[in-house]
């Protein structure tokens, strides 16, 4: 119902409802970033001595928030190694939540986010999961088992580089905290922005399969080149991840990453080859991780 501007409009109430059935979950939030969606994810459900285990493949402001906001009231968090199996040994009795991005940033690590749930559940602790890698359509995680989804649909659920925001959509369970914190923090996107994301959706799918042809024709490219020792990509048969992106995701994208052989240098060739821009747009961009976060 519409009551306040600042309690949202038809145009992003329509919007969160086309997220919500892509995701395959309750109900979903608009915020005017990703990086604001994940912060009042976090605050909405935490509190002072709670903890909140984290994917050491998270993105990297998740961490820088961690440090320097978390800490200041009172929440404590931790990482775990997403190469490692014993993930659960970080939980400990205060633990609330577990935050994963799978595939991760950067390395593009796949975590089998069924088992998580499951000992998630257990211990009474919410799952929630970085989606902008899926984006609604390539992995579910709500349908996996998670209870909260995040997605920056800056990215691809916009698709054109002309838009910002974050996306959370819960399991009916767990959308009361998060409805309660956005309106508490102020946060609402403009009809404008919604328009856009909206429209962007529209080409979603489309744009997300010739992403991934692109993406997998140049990875099976790269892993032949002598200057190139691993190429990471979760679609690419042989990478690590690879059979739990074949159970869990329905598609890929544009998205990989290399890692180039003793003597190659990585920061020249970005150099020669870089082209500024926002990442999953129609041109092609290359990146130094270590330079980006």
């Amino acid at each position: 119902m519409l009551s306040y501007g600042a309690r949202g409009n038809e145009t992003t109430f329509a919007l969160e409802d086309a997220v919500s059935a892509l995701e395959g979950g309750y109900r979903s939030k608009l915020f005017p970033t990703g990086l604001a969606a994940i912060a009042v994810t976090l605050m909405a459900y935490l509190k002072a001595g709670d903890h909140v285990l984290i994917a050491d493949a998270a993105y990297g402001p998740v961490k820088q928030f961690c440090a320097s906001q978390l800490a200041n009231y009172g929440i404590e968090f931790s990482y775990f190694s997403t190469s490692a199996d014993d993930w659960a040994a970080g939980i400990k009795p205060n633990t609330r939540m577990l935050y994963v991005e799978s595939p991760g940033s950067l390395l593009y690590d796949m975590q089998d986010l069924p088992a998580m749930a499951a000992v998630c559940k257990q211990r009474n602790v919410i799952l929630c999961a970085d989606n902008t890698w899926g984006s609604c359509l390539s992995c579910q995680p709500l349908k996996l088992g998670a209870d909260v989804s995040v997605v920056a649909a800056t990215k691809y659920l916009g698709g054109h580089s002309d838009v910002m925001m974050g996306v959370v959509t819960t399991q009916e369970a767990a959308f009361a905290p998060l409805e309660t914190a956005s309106v508490n923090f102020g946060q609402i996107v403009s009809a404008e922005d919604a328009f856009l994301v909206l429209r962007g959706l529209r080409t979603l799918d489309l744009r997300l399969q010739r992403h991934a042809q692109s993406a997998l024709s140049l990875a099976g490219w790269l892993v032949q080149q002598a200057a190139v020792r691993t190429v990471f990509h979760p679609a690419l048969p042989g990478d690590s991840g690879h059979a739990l992106w074949l159970r869990d995701c329905t598609g890929s994208n544009g998205l990989l990453s290399v890692e180039f052989a003793p003597g190659i240098s990585t920061a020249r060739f970005i150099a020669a080859a870089y082209r500024p821009g926002r990442c999953r747009r129609v041109e092609s961009r290359l990146d130094h991780a270590t330079l980006i976060t």
